[in-house]
Order: structure tokens, then C-alpha cells, then sequence
């Protein structure tokens, strides 16, 4: 099912600008690997607000080694839920501290414990570490919670992982997620697929991908199933709901992926918003319009538990 939304809220339109004046410096180009990420993560996180949660809500935070995470239980517990969630940024930048918005809405909503996790990040570390990390935190959870569904969920770079991850524990035949939840994500390195949609994303920029490959694959290729889990969609994989704007550089991707499931005669829902910016959706609750998605996520999950 395609379904298209139209933003035309003024505060919408205020945090596209925002971000856009933002990503004029730091953009995720063809350049992005002559940045100092390192150094750039020490100044956000020098300056981020720790968004505090509300009254009622428990986290706790798990931090052995390079397994970390932070895990939300809502005020109201409704189910036995647990969504594994991966932040974007590139695989360069980003934290479950400044996903906060994001993720302390999704519990509220869901009624779900969330699990956001902090997986190593680039250029320090590479891929197959990333993914080690990752498939661990999974199995940790599946031990400690094994009559809870597991949904996995990421935003931008982060919907990399999560689909790649699900790609994985198909080939090492273990207990799937009952669902996957997309956020305007990235799926293919390879740039395989020609672009089918208006470009006008001041966030992600068309030549990224190069530049995110030197730091993040190594020499890992492009083409293997963890770098792009876009070539690999089979019917095995869980149901999938995906949301992403209509200028986003990387609507191609979750346009491939959604007839990729729709061949494969698996359900997905592809949520096309017009006059958004990438990533919108970690805004929460902080608008109108991504209160209505979080209910619609919402409403796609426990449609996958019946």
C-alpha cells in the first residue's frame, strides 16, 4: 500500500530551513570523508541538551565494551514489545541521547519497550564490527526476552542496519523480527538504481555515498548484503512499514525496496510525505504530522502481532 501525505505546517517548514542552514557545512556529500567526524562529534555532543524523560518512564543504560544502549520502558506498558532502534547520521555522527525525541515518543505510542542503541560509529570503527556489535545487542535480547516480538527500526543510515540485520539473521537461521520500520533510510551503497524521484534534499546529497564507503566500508564491497541489503530483498523478511519525503535523495531506495516486497508478495507500507526534509520523523512529537505517523507505526505493529 502507497499512501502520500502533504506537511504544510509552518513549523515543518521552519525546522526544513533549520536544517538545511545546518547541513550546508557538515553535508553528507561527495566530500563527507575529508570531514573530521571525530572531531565533529565532540563539539554536538559538547552542545546537545540531554532531552530528559518524563515523568513515569524508566532508562536504563547498558554499556559493556562496545555494547551499548539505552532501554525506555513507558509509563504505560501495553504489550511485551520490544523495537530496536538504530539512529542515522552517516555512520559518522549521531547517539541514542539525541534520538530522544524520536524514541521516548515511539515507547509513549506503542506502549513498547525501545531499545536505541549506540553502534560503533565511523571512521574509527568499519562495518563488519558495526554489524558484530548489533547482531549481538539482538541475541542479548532474545535471551533475556524470549516471549517478546522484536521489531527493528532505523532512521537514515540506521535503516541500513536494520534491514541488513534482518538480512542476517535470515542467513544464520535465527528468530526473526515480527516487523521493520523504515525512516527515510539508506539501503544501497552501490547507487545500482537510477534516481525516479525530484531531488531536493539539503541534508543528503546525491555523491554521499562515495565518500560515506571510504569511511565506513573499508574494503568491505559495496555490494555484499550488509552494505546494501537493498539488492538482497527476499520473501523472508519481516513485514515492513517505510516512511520518507517525496525530494529526499534517498526515496529511490525505499521505492525499490517497496516493489521489491510487493513481488515477493509481502506486505509493506510505504508512507510518502511531501514538504518534509530526511529524517523528519526523529522530530517525535514535536509536530502535528509526526504524531500522526508514530500512530500509524503504531497501528502497523499491532496489526503484525495478530
Amino acid at each position: 500500500m502507497i499512501e502520500v501525505r502533504e506537511l504544510n505546517s509552518k513549523k515543518i517548514s521552519n525546522l526544513k530551513k533549520k536544517q538545511d542552514k545546518i547541513f550546508e557545512k557538515y553535508s553528507f556529500d561527495e566530500n563527507m570523508d575529508k570531514i573530521n567526524w571525530t572531531k565533529i562529534r565532540k563539539i554536538i555532543n559538547g552542545a546537545v541538551r540531554i532531552i530528559k524523560l518524563p515523568s513515569g518512564f524508566h532508562l536504563k543504560t547498558y554499556k559493556k565494551g562496545k555494547m551499548r544502549f539505552e532501554f525506555i520502558t513507558p509509563k504505560k506498558k501495553t504489550n511485551e514489545n520490544i523495537i530496536l532502534y538504530f539512529h542515522g547520521g552517516g555512520f559518522v555522527t549521531g547517539s541514542a541521547i539525541l534520538s530522544r525525541d524520536f524514541t521516548i515518543a515511539l515507547s509513549d505510542i506503542t506502549g513498547s519497550c525501545v531499545c536505541s542503541v549506540d553502534y560503533p560509529l565511523a571512521p574509527e570503527n568499519k562495518i563488519v564490527e558495526c554489524y558484530d556489535i548489533i547482531s549481538s545487542i539482538y541475541d542479548l535480547l532474545t535471551i533475556r526476552y524470549p516471549n517478546s516480538n522484536i521489531i527493528l527500526s532505523g532512521t537514515s543510515a540506521g535503516g541500513c542496519l536494520a534491514l541488513g540485520l534482518a538480512e542476517k539473521l535470515i542467513r544464520d537461521k535465527k528468530k526473526l523480527p515480527s516487523a521493520l520500520i523504515l525512516n527515510s533510510p539508506l539501503l544501497d551503497m552501490t547507487g545500482k538504481y537510477k534516481i525516479v524521484n525530484e531531488l531536493n534534499d539539503g541534508i543528503v546529497k546525491p555523491g554521499c555515498k562515495k565518500g560515506m564507503a571510504k569511511l565506513f566500508l573499508g574494503k568491505y564491497k559495496k555490494s555484499n548484503y550488509l552494505a546494501s541489503p537493498l539488492l538482497y530483498s527476499n520473501r523472508y523478511l519481516p513485514r515492513c512499514m517505510i516512511s520518507i519525503d517525496n525530494n529526499e535523495t534517498l526515496f529511490t531506495d525505499s521505492y525499490v525496496l517497496y516493489n521489491k516486497y510487493i513481488e515477493n508478495d509481502i506486505e509493506c507500507n510505504l508512507v510518502i510525505y511531501k514538504n518534509a526534509f530526511h529524517g523528519f520523523q526523529k522530530l517525535g512529537k514535536k509536530t502535528k504530522e509526526t504524531i500522526e505517523l508514530l500512530h500509524m507505526i503504531n497501528d502497523f505493529i499491532n496489526k503484525s502481532q495478530v
